[in-house]
């Protein structure tokens, strides 16, 4: 308990550089099936909570988060079984679903590339289809922007935005059309719904304050959400 309390604080990065060090190492971060070992329980246990830390409360505590993993319930087959579980709870506070929570889960997925798997796709999955007048998120470098209130102010009309950025990953979209420094910070400053950690590096101020630095193309500065 205390290993997997304390590696939990770590960056998924620093997991997995600490897993190159030796076979041990490996052994324990690895939970694939083919790994299986005492060591495979003690890797699901940590990525679970890597997960749990950064990724859940997109899904138990945001409206938007919720209402997408419900979309999606009847075919989350593949995912580990502590998700899958955390799902039910999760819905059937408000008896949403029916679900036999003694039923075996077959998966063959580990908790680790689930981790990494629903790093790289949560955006676009969350804000699918939020691209209108009423409701319009973008993802940009990895967060997740509510510019609803921005469409009728956007230089570019609010048809760009809806088309070009709404209820997806804009970055791209973002960086080649070229923005300021004072949009860049305006975008930082009112629009963040959703931030996820894995983009963001922590630091301190002078004061020994844990501040949040998040690299947004060419402006790097705290960001305190």
């Amino acid at each position: 308990d205390t290993q997997i309390h304390v590696l939990s604080f770590l960056h998924p990065r620093d997991v997995i550089h600490l897993s190159c060090t030796s076979h041990l190492a490996r052994m324990s971060f690895d939970d694939s099936k083919e790994r299986s070992s005492s060591k495979n329980n003690l890797a699901t246990m940590i990525w679970w909570m890597m997960w749990k830390r950064d990724y859940a409360c997109l899904i138990t505590d945001w409206k938007i988060g919720t209402h997408a993993a419900l979309r999606s319930f009847s075919n989350t087959t593949n995912c580990p079984p502590t998700v899958k579980n955390m799902l039910v709870d999760t819905f059937n506070n408000g008896n949403i679903i029916e679900h036999d929570q003694n039923k075996n889960h077959d998966s063959s997925m580990s908790m680790k590339t689930f981790y990494f798997l629903f790093s790289q796709s949560w955006l676009e999955y969350v804000i699918a289809g939020h691209a209108s007048t009423s409701c319009c998120l973008m993802g940009l470098h990895g967060h997740v922007l509510d510019i609803t209130n921005f469409l009728s102010s956007h230089p570019g009309s609010p048809e760009t935005l809806l088309i070009q950025g709404g209820g997806q990953d804009a970055t791209s979209f973002f960086e080649s059309v070229g923005h300021s420094l004072i949009a860049r910070r305006l975008a930082q400053s009112d629009m963040i719904v959703a931030v996820d950690m894995a983009c963001v590096n922590i630091d301190s101020n002078e004061n020994g304050e844990e501040i949040l630095m998040q690299n947004w193309g060419a402006l790097s500065q705290p960001k305190i959400q």
